[in-house]
Formats: C-alpha cells, structure tokens, sequence
C-alpha cells in the first residue's frame, strides 16, 4: 500500500470513529435531557460534539497510531481498549459540563473497533513491502501530527479542570 494511500486511510478511520463518538454522546446527552442541542438540531449538536472529541483525542490517539504502526499491532483489542481509554480521559475532563466518564469508556471502545476495522487491523503493512522509506515517511508524518495535535490541544486543557 503506498505512503499517502496509508495516511488517508488512518485519517479517514480516525475521522469515522470520532464522528460515531460523537453521535452518541449527543444523542446520549439528549436521552439524558442535558440540553446539549436545542429540539431537533441532534445533527449540529453531533458535530460539535463530534469536533471537540476529535481536537482532544487527536494528541493520544496519534500516539497509540503510531506505535501500533511501528509493532504493526493488528488485535482488535488493542484498538478498544486504547479507545475506551481516550474516552475515560475525555469524560474526565469535561466532567465539569457533563458527568460521562462511563459513556467514554463506552463510545472509546466502538471508537476504537471502528478504527481497529478500517485501518488498525492492517496496521504496520508499509513494514513488510521492500520499500522503508515509505514506513520512514509515515511515521514522521504521524510524528508531525502528533506534535501538531499536542501543541494545538493542550494549553487549551489549562481552563479545564481535571476533577
């Protein structure tokens, strides 16, 4: 598979399972009736929710891209439970606008399988063709993202309290 092939793969994998994720905690927020989305706008809700759990997660999850990358890690439960974890992590920092630390265990875990379906569990394949460089090349790339993600989110953690 080549370099940019993989790298829209993990990006598109990793977009779907942001936008599950934060389908169901929009739409658990609403069962719940804490009024995260006015009447009939579950959509717009969707994608905020959607958008904050990919900008917060980006930082660990490239991370655990990364080495499932470098190991070629391909079980689908190291992609769930890493998942359940970003989500645990998610759910207590923003326990002060919404309790849902379970509920990140949960969405985290199908965050994960989603992953795990579409690019995880062919993860580490730019290890096995002749070509390195383009294993080399990805792993900078993500490398780069990584640093991109961690400067991008975390001084905006320094508002939100860790409870």
């Amino acid at each position: 598979m080549p370099f940019l092939q993989r790298f829209g793969l993990i990006l598109l994998a990793y977009t779907l399972a942001a936008l599950a994720s934060g389908y169901v905690v929009a739409l658990a927020a609403r069962i719940d009736g804490r009024g995260i989305a006015p009447s009939g706008s579950i959509w717009l809700a969707g994608l905020v929710v959607t958008a904050f759990i990919a900008a917060f997660a980006s930082t660990p999850a490239t991370a655990i891209i990364i080495y499932g990358e470098v190991r070629s890690e391909v079980r689908w439960w190291y992609y769930a439970i890493a998942g359940s974890m970003i989500g645990w992590g998610l759910g207590k920092i923003f326990m002060q606008f919404w309790e849902f630390q379970v509920l990140g265990l949960s969405f985290g875990i199908v965050a994960g399988l989603i992953y795990w379906r579409l690019a995880g569990r062919n993860a580490g394949i730019l290890n096995t063709e002749p070509n390195e460089e383009q294993h080399r090349s990805l792993l900078i790339v993500l490398i780069i993202f990584l640093l991109i993600a961690s400067i991008a989110t975390v001084p905006n953690l320094y508002g939100i309290a860790f409870t």
